[in-house]
């Protein structure tokens, strides 16, 4: 089995103090949550398995779509997360090595508006571990997802965050039906 390690929206707009949308960025830095992901993504690469980071990077030009979803209209409000800008970069404390593949995603997703899962299959991954900000929104949308695209799938629980956490801790028990919680 071929396990991979997918970090979500670990993007400056969501997890840096100075972000336009970091309701989660004190819990991260509480919490050292990049530091557990960058020992968690050293022991992967130690292992030979795959480490993907994926941040959400919006056109600066949003399609109707985008447009109808309140979530959405909240950061095209907050002019957040746009592709090219500082906030769709990911935080300079996240340690991404040259052979880490780097993927944009346009949705709350990680396999949303990209060739993620593609990617994953061509690499030979049936396993993803999931860390991610913020756990009730991106990490289970994303954890769904692989779910139903016949991934095994482990989270990572104290590699992922919320400004809320009883939200972070309803959204961990939630997947439990689909997923195995590692702390």
């Amino acid at each position: 089995m071929k396990t991979a390690l997918i970090t979500v929206d670990f993007i400056n707009d969501i997890v840096h103090a100075d972000g336009r949308l970091a309701s989660a960025a004190e819990v991260v830095a509480g919490r050292q949550v990049i530091a557990k992901v960058n020992a968690m993504a050293a022991r992967f690469r130690s292992a030979g398995q795959a480490v993907v980071h994926v941040g959400l990077a919006l056109d600066p030009d949003p399609s109707d779509g985008i447009k109808r979803s309140p979530l959405f209209q909240r950061v095209i409000a907050a002019g957040a997360c746009l592709d090219g800008t500082w906030g769709a970069e990911f935080h300079s404390d996240l340690e991404i090595e040259s052979t880490d593949l780097r993927i944009r995603k346009t949705r709350v997703s990680a396999f949303t508006g990209n060739d993620l899962a593609g990617q994953l299959r061509s690499l030979g991954v049936d396993s993803v571990t999931l860390a991610g900000v913020s756990t009730e929104m991106a990490v289970v949308s994303t954890g769904r997802q692989a779910h139903d695209l016949d991934f095994e799938l482990v989270i990572a629980g104290d590699c992922c965050a919320s400004a809320d956490a009883a939200q972070h801790r309803a959204a961990l028990d939630l997947m439990r039906r689909v997923a195995r919680i590692v702390e």
